[in-house]
């Protein structure tokens, strides 16, 4: 995808999917909890699409942000919305944002934007917001026990997140050896085949004549794990992703392809605080005490790896110089900056090293 129009198209379905979900459950079904652990199936579908409902109207560039707050307040409302008009609140947000993205210039698409991985291209965001919706709608669905399609432009999208991180989970959470190699064959409705060869660092090849291990997982599989969404000992049970080649190796790789630590946001900080993270470093917002806090709690999505929290985790000012008492041996101390937001204990619910899911 690398129209506008191919963009716009994309999120009719993304939302078409969540709003066929959505349609026909009652309030106990949307209190079931999803995949990400802080929120039930009406707050992840609120959480998606409220997204959305902020991005409507929004011009991108690297300085006129949007609103993230619209998003937060539409949860609140959410949560005390009927079933019935929780799914026509959906319809109506989805039906805005694509006659948004029709209306906008085509060229939109290259124009400098701030993405969940800071300043790229606006088409990148687009992809990155497919990828987001294709996750939380499995979020959602499988809970509930409803099976998704697996292919079309969407699926496509999602792993095209995952297929342009692999050499990180190669490398750094497979943990490949140098002069090892690995190919994976994506199955179902978005077959696809990926090689992966550490050569100093591990990183996306052509083919592979001999590679070390072969992983072989249906599309929503190889997806979710890479979210660290669903449990890889389930699905390998299931059969739903198997290996062939070195034993030892091929397991390793099918319990380890987490790379979004958001399924976070998309994992254990989710979409919405990767976004913030980002949001404060591009644009210099300070987040209010309030935002913060509920940004530590959240689960997606928008998924980046923890190279890339690092990286974007904003850093406050220096405070001034203390001076201590003249008592004290120590007469003058610089406090320590750190940055904000630091991770306590492992993320569980993952958007990509790149996303926001």
């Amino acid at each position: 995808m690398t129209s506008l129009a191919d963009y716009a198209a994309a999120h009719r379905i993304a939302y078409d999917e969540l709003a066929s979900v959505i349609a026909g459950l009652d309030d106990d079904q949307l209190a079931t909890q999803s995949l990400c652990p802080d929120w039930d199936v009406r707050a992840c579908a609120a959480h998606a699409i409220g997204v959305d409902k902020a991005l409507t109207g929004w011009v991108p560039d690297t300085e006129n942000l949007f609103d993230f707050a619209i998003a937060a307040r539409f949860m609140e409302e959410a949560a005390s919305m009927s079933p019935a008009e929780f799914a026509s609140a959906i319809t109506a947000i989805a039906d805005a944002r694509v006659a948004d993205l029709e209306s906008l210039d085509p060229s939109i698409v290259d124009e400098p934007s701030m993405t969940p991985v800071g300043p790229q291209a606006y088409g990148n965001f687009l992809q990155i917001r497919v990828f987001d919706l294709w996750v939380h709608n499995r979020d959602i669905a499988i809970p509930l026990g409803i099976e998704l399609p697996d292919g079309g432009p969407t699926a496509e999208q999602a792993l095209n997140e995952v297929h342009r991180s692999m050499g990180y989970i190669a490398g750094k959470k497979i943990g490949l050896e140098d002069g090892m190699s690995m190919t994976v064959e994506v199955t179902g409705g978005a077959p696809r085949t990926m090689h992966v060869a550490v050569d100093g660092r591990a990183g996306l090849v052509d083919s592979l004549d001999e590679p070390t291990f072969t992983l072989t997982a249906d599309t929503e599989t190889f997806v979710m794990l890479a979210c660290g969404r669903v449990d890889p000992q389930a699905r390998i049970d299931a059969g739903r992703i198997s290996w062939t080649g070195d034993p030892e190796w091929g397991e390793k790789a099918a319990r380890n392809l987490l790379s979004f630590g958001w399924a976070g946001w998309v994992a254990s900080a989710c979409h919405r605080q990767k976004l913030s993270r980002v949001l404060a470093v591009v644009a210099s917002v300070t987040l209010t005490t309030a935002m913060a806090d509920r940004d530590r709690r959240c689960a997606d999505d928008i998924g980046c790896s923890d190279d890339h929290a690092r990286q974007f985790a904003p850093t406050p000012p220096a405070r001034p110089r203390q001076r201590q008492s003249s008592e004290s041996p120590l007469h003058d101390v610089r406090l320590s900056r750190r940055a904000p937001f630091r991770r306590r204990g492992p993320r569980r619910c993952a958007l990509r090293p790149r996303s926001l899911a």
